[in-house]
């Protein structure tokens, strides 16, 4: 019995080994198994070779000129002579009213004198001898953008131009044109001033956009359909069978265009296409 007893604690030992061998190197446990996949979507867009003239709109942010009233701020000085009452000085406006070039702007002395541009009025000083009057003069006024240098040899005196403005989420927008061209890079930026003949006042933030017409026809496509091999860019071409090729291209210009304030950004390409072909690029989501 003494020798019988060892021997069945040896056998315990070795099959409770064995099962733990077993238990731990056994599959994952089921919870752990069964826990769900993400789903993967893919959906397919497609567009095609574009051909035309490209018009591509350059954007900034800018400002109306401020802080400048030697610029826009004009002074009327007018001696009367010591009239009390003043009455051979008739203003026929309000301090903040807008005049446009020719209106009625005062009578003096029974003779009319009109608006010479299109201003509001800012103060009227009556002294014994004289009236002052200070009028903010919108022609003088101008927005002032910047964009990067590299942009600056697409733009000249004839680029058409747009300023947009935004209040209480409603956007205005105004024709404009450039009126300077800037020579000194600050910061790779280069200044660019606008007028509009929208009365805006000094320190009123705009959005403005150049819009650039290239000179000759080229082809272009959607910038999405754009895919990359290392340094290659590549398509896939859809033919009617629906088979796919793909295609490399050779890129020249990114540009965008904006219709009713949305953006699309299209690339210009310079070879490996040919007008209408359907291009198909795989989305997943």
């Amino acid at each position: 019995m003494r020798k019988t007893l060892p021997f069945i604690c040896i056998i315990f030992i070795i099959t409770s080994c064995l099962f733990g061998i077993l238990y731990f190197s056994s599959p994952k446990s089921t919870l752990e198994a069964r826990t769900p996949t993400p789903d993967i979507y893919v959906s397919t867009l497609s567009s095609k070779v574009y051909s035309g003239i490209i018009t591509s709109t350059i954007t900034s942010t800018g400002f109306v000129i401020n802080n400048a009233p030697d610029i826009y701020i004009e002074n009327i000085h007018i001696e009367h002579g010591k009239y009390p009452g003043r009455n051979e000085f008739i203003l026929s406006h309000n301090i903040g009213d807008i005049l446009n070039k020719g209106d009625l702007f005062y009578v003096y002395d029974k003779e009319e004198v009109h608006a010479a541009f299109d201003c509001k009025i800012i103060d009227v000083v009556y002294t014994e001898t004289s009236i002052q009057i200070s009028l903010l003069n919108y022609e003088k006024l101008f927005v002032v953008t910047s964009l990067d240098y590299e942009n600056l040899s697409l733009l000249n005196y004839g680029t058409k131009a747009s300023v947009m403005v935004t209040s209480h989420d409603t956007t205005k927008y105004f024709d404009a044109n450039i009126i300077y061209l800037g020579y000194e890079i600050n910061n790779r930026k280069v200044d660019v001033h606008i007028s509009t003949n929208e009365k805006l006042l000094p320190g009123t933030p705009v959005n403005v956009a150049f819009e650039i017409v290239h000179e000759t026809e080229s082809l272009y496509i959607l910038k999405s359909m754009l895919m990359m091999d290392g340094n290659t860019y590549y398509v896939e071409v859809q033919d009617n069978s629906g088979e796919r090729t793909r295609r490399d291209v050779e890129l020249g210009d990114f540009f965008d265009v904006y219709t009713n304030g949305q953006n699309t950004e299209f690339v210009e390409i310079k070879n490996g296409l040919t007008e209408g072909e359907c291009l198909v690029v795989d989305m997943i989501g």
